[in-house]
C-alpha cells in the first residue's frame, strides 16, 4: 500500500497505535511538557554486579571473579565514595558519573526465576498485575501526553492507568506523522491534498468510526480497541510537533540499545514524553560467564554515557532521573561451565545529575554476597532490632517518595521506609 492510499483508507491509524490516552490538544495548541523525567535501564537476564557495581575479591573459600585473582580489598578502585570492579568499560561510566549515582546493594529479589525477579524488580512485588515504576510516573506527571509512555521491552505493567506506546523505526514515523506530505522532512516539500481536503477525510473516517462503535456485537476487547482509536485519531496532529525533532537518517542510532535512548531523550526534547524503559539483554551467562558479562555490562555502560551526554545536549539531562536494575544478579561463584547461575541478591542504581544523594553507596551485602541486615534509620548494616533485608519494595517505596508519586490502589503495606535520597545517612 502506498502513503496516498494509506491516507485516503485508513487515515492516521498507524500514528493512532502509538496515542496512549484520549483528549490530547491539537497541534496548534499543543503546550510541551517541561516537567520531571523518568527512565528505567532493564537489564533483563540477571547482571553480575560483582563485577560492576557490588565489586567481590576472591575469598578462600570460593573464586567469585577472575578479574580479582591476586587482588586485595583495597586494590578495588573507587570513583568518589562509589567502588567498582576493573572490568569491561566501568571505568568511564563510573569516573564520570559518580557524582550522579545512588548505589543499593544488597537487595534480596526472593527468587531465582527471571519472570518474577523481572516483575520484582520493576514493580515492587513478586506477583503480577502490578503497575511498573514508569507506568505510575507517567500517569500520574503527564497522562495526556501524546507518547508519554515509551516501552521499548522488559516489564511494562501499566494496570490500566496509562498506555504505553513503542517506536520501532523512528526514521519512518516521520511519514507516518505527516501521511500528507509527499516527501517529509524533504527539501522540496508537496501534498497530496490540500489541508482542507485531509481535514473532510480525517472527519468523515471518523463519522464511520463513530459509527462502527454502536455495532451491538462487538466483543469488549474490540470495543476497547475500538475506544481508544476513536479518541486518538483526531489528535494525531499534535504528533506532527514530535517529527519536527525527528534527524535525518543519517544521524539516527544503528545501535539497539542508543536508538532507544535517542529516541526517549528525543521524546523528552520535544515535549511529548515524560518516561521511557531501555531493555538490554545478554546478561543470562550460564556458560562463560566473563566474556557474556563483559559484554552486557560494558553495553550499560555505553548506553548510560550515551543517554547522559545527549540528554545534556538536548538540553533535558537537569530533568531526568534513571534507575538502572536487572532480574536479580549471578552467583558468587562459576558453576562447570565457567558461567555464573541465578543469584537473588543483586543492585540498584539510581541517577541524577548532580543529586544532593549522588555519590553515595547503601552496602548490603557482605563478602559472599549474601545479603546483610540493614537499618532503615541509619542506612547501615548491623543487627540491631528493626533492621532488615532490603527487597525490591523498599526501593520502589523510596523512589515513589521521590519521585512525587501517590500510591492509589497500589500502596505497600507494614513496610519499613528506607530513607535512600537523604544524603545525611549510609
Amino acid at each position: 500500500m502506498n502513503r496516498r492510499h494509506f491516507l485516503t483508507t485508513l487515515g492516521y491509524a498507524s500514528a493512532a497505535s502509538l496515542l496512549p490516552l484520549p483528549n490530547i490538544s491539537r497541534a496548534d495548541t499543543f503546550v510541551p511538557y517541561e516537567g520531571e523525567l523518568l527512565v528505567t535501564v532493564q537489564a533483563n537476564g540477571g547482571w553480575d554486579v560483582s563485577s560492576f557495581c557490588d565489586p567481590k575479591i576472591n575469598t578462600d573459600s570460593a573464586v567469585i571473579n577472575h578479574w580479582a585473582d591476586g587482588m586485595n580489598a583495597s586494590d578495588l578502585p573507587k570513583a568518589g565514595n562509589i567502588a567498582y570492579a576493573p572490568f569491561a568499560n566501568n571505568a568511564s561510566l563510573f569516573e564520570r558519573f559518580h557524582d550522579h549515582m545512588l548505589v543499593i546493594n544488597g537487595i534480596d529479589s526472593q527468587t531465582n526465576a527471571h519472570g518474577t525477579g523481572r516483575v520484582h524488580t520493576w514493580s515492587g512485588r513478586t506477583a503480577r498485575g502490578y503497575p511498573s515504576l514508569t507506568a505510575m510516573f507517567a500517569s500520574q506527571h503527564a497522562p495526556t501526553l501524546p507518547v508519554s509512555y515509551l516501552n521499548f521491552g522488559g516489564y511494562a505493567e501499566t494496570a490500566r492507568l496509562i498506555r504505553y506506546s513503542r517506536i520501532d523505526k523512528i526514521g519512518e514515523l516521520r511519514s507516518v506523522l505527516q501521511p500528507n506530505e509527499v516527501s517529509p522532512g524533504g527539501s522540496r516539500p508537496s501534498q497530496y491534498f490540500p489541508n482542507g481536503d485531509v481535514e473532510t477525510i480525517m472527519a468523515a473516517q471518523q463519522s464511520r468510526l463513530a459509527r462502527l462503535q454502536s455495532d451491538a456485537g462487538l466483543l469488549p476487547r474490540q470495543k476497547s480497541a475500538m475506544a481508544s482509536y476513536f479518541e486518538a485519531r483526531p489528535n494525531v496532529q499534535a504528533l506532527e510537533h514530535f517529527s519536527t525533532y525527528i534527524p535525518d537518517d543519517s544521524l539516527i542510532e544503528s545501535s539497539k540499545s542508543l536508538f532507544q535512548a535517542q529516541v526517549a531523550v528525543l521524546g523528552f526534547k520535544a515535549g511529548v514524553t515524560c518516561a521511557a524503559d531501555i531493555e538490554l539483554g545478554g546478561f543470562d551467562t550460564h556458560t562463560n560467564s566473563d566474556s557474556g558479562q563483559e559484554s552486557a555490562l560494558g553495553s550499560v555502560s555505553e548506553l548510560l554515557e550515551y543517554l547522559w551526554d545527549y540528554a545534556e545536549s538536548e538540553g533535558v539531562a537537569e530533568r531526568m532521573t534513571v534507575v538502572v536494575g536487572s532480574d536479580f544478579a549471578r552467583t558468587p561463584y562459576y558453576n562447570n561451565s565457567d558461567g555464573k547461575n541465578h543469584w537473588p541478591v543483586g543492585s540498584v542504581i539510581v541517577m541524577r545529575k548532580n543529586a544532593p544523594w549522588g555519590n553515595r553507596v547503601i552496602s548490603g551485602s557482605d563478602e559472599n554476597q549474601n545479603a546483610l541486615f540493614v537499618n532503615p534509620a541509619t542506612l547501615l548494616a548491623d543487627n540491631e532490632p528493626g533492621s532488615v533485608v532490603m527487597h525490591p519494595m523498599h526501593v520502589h517505596s523510596a523512589l515513589r517518595r521521590e519521585l512525587g508519586l501517590s500510591t492509589g490502589d497500589f500502596s505497600f503495606t507494614n513496610t519499613e521506609e528506607f530513607d535512600f535520597f537523604n544524603p545525611s545517612l549510609g
